[in-house]
């Protein structure tokens, strides 16, 4: 994980970066709908539901994978905010781990599919982008 690049959209930090990371500057949909654009691996996220609904506002998510653990915390984080983008998804795929861990693959419609929201999809391979921070108030 350590040596590969990481982006890093963030109100809080400033360069340079630890971490083989680099901060996006100006406005993250545009970055990351150019990097889309680029060839290579998938782009992941972790961490962030505001940057979460930034990105599928702008169609740039192509694959949710949701990870559900065999424990209740009692309180956290809500993933999709209250007032949120709305986004209609179809289960891909589902899988049990040993653990209990059971890791579910959403996709957005298709472009080609007429009944389709179409700012929720892209024709790209790539999934999302990279969090690690969160806002101070």
């Amino acid at each position: 994980m350590n040596s590969i690049p990481k982006l890093v959209a963030s109100r809080t930090l400033a360069e340079p970066l630890e971490w083989n990371a680099r901060l996006i500057s100006g406005d993250v949909a545009e970055e990351i709908a150019k990097l889309k654009l680029e060839p290579g691996k998938d782009i992941e996220m972790y961490g962030s539901a505001s940057l979460l609904q930034t990105l599928m506002k702008h169609g740039l998510v192509d694959e949710y994978r949701v990870w559900v653990h065999p424990f209740v915390i009692g309180g956290g984080k809500r993933l999709f905010v209250e007032g949120g983008h709305p986004a209609k998804l179809r289960l891909a795929s589902s899988k049990i781990l040993s653990s209990g861990v059971v890791i579910l693959t959403y996709e957005p419609p298709k472009l080609s599919d007429p009944n389709a929201d179409l700012g929720q999809s892209v024709a790209h391979s790539h999934f999302c982008e990279l969090d690690f921070s969160q806002p101070q108030s």
